[in-house]
């Protein structure tokens, strides 16, 4: 929590309960969040101080916006959480975090064979998990 506040504090924004609380939500939870998970988790939260919060949070890369179908989840990134890419089941929604070096490796090489300097990056796979298959 103290690395947050700090992250704040640098960027000169206010240190409130709405986000201390949605941030201690995130830290807490293994996997990503719907905005359904977030005010079920968090009836103290109002749905726009919610909304209002991952924007900002959005927007300063405390979290990441993650498309599932319609919807969005979301969950931390940057430097409160190690990168990872994700694969959905498209069948039972399930969600698997996935860490691979090989994915960094293929990014480095596009950034030295076409001059590039990838600032970030989402890589998603959609198909069946080993249940549905």
């Amino acid at each position: 929590m103290e690395q947050f506040i700090s992250f704040l504090r640098e960027r000169r924004y206010r240190v409130t309960i709405p986000r201390k609380t949605l941030f201690a939500l995130f830290e807490e939870s293994e996997s990503s969040l719907s905005i359904k998970d977030i005010l079920r988790t968090a009836p103290q939260l109002d749905r726009i101080s919610v909304y209002r919060t991952l924007d900002l949070f959005t927007h300063l890369g405390i979290v990441q916006k993650i498309p599932r179908g319609w919807k969005h989840v979301y969950e931390l990134a940057g430097e409160f959480r190690h990168h990872h890419h994700h694969f959905t089941c498209t069948s039972c929604g399930d969600v698997l975090s996935i860490q691979s070096t090989a994915v960094e490796e293929v990014i480095a090489t596009l950034e030295l064979q076409h001059r590039l300097r990838v600032m970030a990056h989402t890589f998603e796979l959609h198909g069946t998990c080993d249940q549905c298959s």
